[in-house]
């Protein structure tokens, strides 16, 4: 099927073609002939059942969006809070949770701390992530960060800020170092096509195409993410392949992969001595937005 992003714009456009207002030129009195009459009714309706074809693959698209599982659907969530920014954190009423997120926005820069605008806490009886983030619907421009309740005891304790740096990464990965719009990506591998094709300019294309390019290493991925340890499987393959990877998380897949490159480049980037390991945490220091993000995060350590 033709990306969500194609398919919207070549609907923009028709619709530009078609309605679009028409620059003021001298009247000329004309007679069509018959055959042109129809040639031009041809190429109208021609077009219209093309608009209707595309309005039906968006309409679809968007369908099978709205029934995606979400990660939050998928642990028990014991607090959920609504936020516009820093400011709204002092609205939260239980000390422990105000004390944790207050410490997420602490690290988080401005301009992706605005970017959250939900909260949860959840429960790990699912034996799911300490963390994780992900859009909201319906469209998707704004953030949930949560997280497993037992890490609400270690606010300030290294490991948690390594947690908190990692899923700061994630929503970094799906920016554009270029200040332009994100342009929709190709899905490159059947892992993409499960997981959603990284934008073409963004972050994490780029450090895919570099770092994930091998067909091989794609596939690995996708056998990681229907497996039913999909963790331990990641860290048996690290122990082959230390010198490849900052972590055995990273190992996982090329999202993680991203996202621990970016807490070492930030955090640790001299406890790396593998090649390639610390060829992606290079990766991040190749981008003066990077470097400045490194910046005002470790000015809050």
């Amino acid at each position: 099927m033709k990306n969500f992003r194609t398919i919207f714009f070549s609907v923009i456009l028709l619709f530009t073609f078609l309605y679009s207002p028409i620059a003021a030129t001298p009247v000329v009195a004309a007679t069509l002939s018959a055959s042109e009459r129809v040639e031009i009714f041809q190429k109208i309706s021609y077009l219209q059942a093309r608009i209707k074809e595309l309005q039906a693959l968006l309409d679809k698209k968007l369908s099978e969006q709205q029934s995606e599982s979400f990660l939050h659907e998928k642990v028990s969530t014991l607090a959920s809070y609504s936020v516009s920014g820093a400011d709204s954190i002092s609205l939260i009423k239980n000390d422990r949770h105000r004390r944790y997120f207050s410490r997420v926005f602490e690290l988080f820069p401005q301009e992706y701390g605005s970017k959250l605008s939900q909260l949860n806490i959840f429960n790990n009886d699912s034996g799911f992530a300490d963390a994780f983030v992900e859009t909201l619907p319906p469209k998707h421009n704004t953030w949930l960060y949560a997280v497993r309740s037992e890490m609400l005891d270690f606010t300030k304790d290294d490991a948690n800020d390594e947690l908190i740096v990692h899923e700061l990464a994630h929503i970094i990965s799906y920016e554009t170092p270029f200040q332009e719009p994100l342009i929709a990506g190709d899905c490159i591998s059947g892992y993409f096509e499960i997981k959603g094709c990284p934008p073409e300019n963004s972050y994490l294309r780029l450090f895919v195409d570099e770092f994930w390019s091998n067909k091989r290493s794609l596939d690995r991925a996708e056998r990681n993410s229907e497996s039913k340890d999909s963790v331990g499987d990641a860290y048996d393959f690290y122990k082959d392949n230390s010198d490849e990877f900052v972590s055995g998380y990273a190992a996982l897949n090329p999202e993680e992969d991203f996202s621990e490159a970016f807490m070492y480049f930030v955090l640790e980037p001299d406890a790396v001595t593998g090649e390639t390991a610390n060829d992606k945490i290079d990766f991040f220091w190749d981008f003066p937005e990077m470097r400045k993000i490194r910046t005002e995060i470790l000015k809050n350590k």
